[in-house]
């Protein structure tokens, strides 16, 4: 493999070079394969623990949420309790809108917002960039109308590698 300082002299260096990245993309994809392997095999092997785990702490939970709930009166005025193994107890969730039934929609909802207090009602205005960009191409809108709204369609362009895989497909990456 050619050793280079930065520096690329000609187009044989160049594919020179590319073979040197094509080699590490394989190496790379080898290790990788290795490790999720690896990775598999572990989690194979712990899976049927952590399950049985995962299941029989669901079923305490259960258990222990329905206890509480039967017992709410215990806590009086406060929302959690203190355990010898921890603490149990109720924590508020952030307050939300939500609809007075399921049979309701949020549709429904809007309009009636609209028509009785409308100043919780919003509209969004955006700009429509893919129009903008569709309508440029079209030529229905110049650059001179885009530079009147301080705005303008541009395209990057970005250098790339497409080493050859060992598979014999290409394949794509950005440099």
């Amino acid at each position: 493999m050619p050793k280079t300082n930065g520096q690329v002299a000609d187009w044989a260096e160049a594919d020179a070079v590319l073979g040197k990245i094509r080699q590490c993309d394989a190496d790379a994809a080898g290790l990788a394969a290795d490790r999720d392997a690896e990775k598999a095999r572990i989690d194979q092997a712990y899976a049927s623990d952590l399950d049985a785990l995962a299941d029989t702490r669901k079923a305490a939970a259960a258990a222990l949420r329905t206890f509480c709930k039967k017992r709410r009166k215990d806590f009086g005025d406060a929302k959690s309790r203190q355990l010898d193994n921890g603490v149990v107890g109720w924590r508020l969730g952030k307050r939300r809108v939500d609809l007075l039934t399921k049979a309701k929609n949020w549709a429904t909802a809007l309009t009636k917002i609209v028509a009785t207090v409308p100043k919780y009602a919003r509209i969004i205005r955006e700009i429509w960039k893919a129009k903008i960009i569709e309508d440029h191409e079209a030529g229905a809108l110049t650059d001179e109308q885009l530079a009147a709204c301080d705005l303008r369609v541009t395209q990057a362009e970005r250098f790339y590698i497409e080493p050859k895989t060992d598979n014999g497909r290409d394949r794509e990456g950005d440099a």
